[in-house]
């Protein structure tokens, strides 16, 4: 690779410099590893609490602290005792929770298909929150291994699943981004950018620029 552009342009899912920018590693789980951390620890504390699960309560924890390092190094531990987690203590809700926490970790080590492995190995669980985040970031991986139309599926199901206005819009918007740089696809675009724009008045970060995009995919 000749420059940092380069690699850029060989990295991401698409050529187009402002998908580009949106769909950066930091960018792309930054949402989805926000919810689960913090949303997900919360809902972790709720259903860990069997003694038979005493073990895995006093795992996950461990895992979650080398999460938030955020570093290189740290990922690569987090992987790797994320795995030892879902493996050990399959079928109890610390495992379950430990697919993502990998997930998220492989995500940022570029290792893509690994990644969306450990989050199609999730369950989904009662938290409006951690479900779509969960569901969202096989989208994010789906379109870092070009499978564009699985991709949509998945922002758009995380859309339909999300208990919140603003991440409805952050995953239309993604859905949307999708179908116009990568499927070259702006009625369908259109369409995503039109259910983003139903609930833009509660998305005070995004919700201004709906009316952008909408005008842009309405182009010919």
């Amino acid at each position: 690779m000749t420059n940092k552009k380069q690699k850029n342009v060989e990295e991401a899912p698409i050529v187009e410099p402002h998908f580009i920018e949106k769909y950066a590693k930091v960018l792309g789980i930054c949402v989805a590893a926000i919810v689960v951390i913090v949303l997900g620890f919360m809902g972790y504390k709720h259903f860990i609490s069997e003694p038979k699960e005493a073990a895995a309560n006093d795992a996950i924890p461990a895992v979650q602290s080398l999460l938030e390092k955020g570093d290189s190094a740290s990922m690569a531990a987090v992987a790797k005792s994320a795995k030892d987690v879902a493996s050990q203590f399959s079928g109890s809700d610390a495992a379950n929770l430990a697919h993502l926490y990998a997930g998220i970790a492989l995500y940022n080590q570029g290792k893509y298909q690994e990644a969306l492995d450990e989050f199609d190995s999730f369950s989904a669980c009662d938290d409006q929150n951690v479900t779509p985040a969960a569901i969202a970031a096989k989208g994010d991986c789906q379109a870092c291994l070009k499978q564009y139309d699985a991709a949509v599926k998945s922002f758009k199901a995380a859309a339909d699943k999300a208990g919140h206005d603003n991440l409805k819009v952050m995953y239309l918007i993604k859905a949307g981004e999708i179908c116009e740089f990568a499927l070259n696809d702006k009625a369908k675009a259109l369409e995503c950018y039109t259910a983003a724009n139903a609930c833009k008045a509660s998305f005070q970060v995004q919700g201004g620029m709906v009316d952008e995009y909408i005008e842009r995919a309405s182009v010919k």
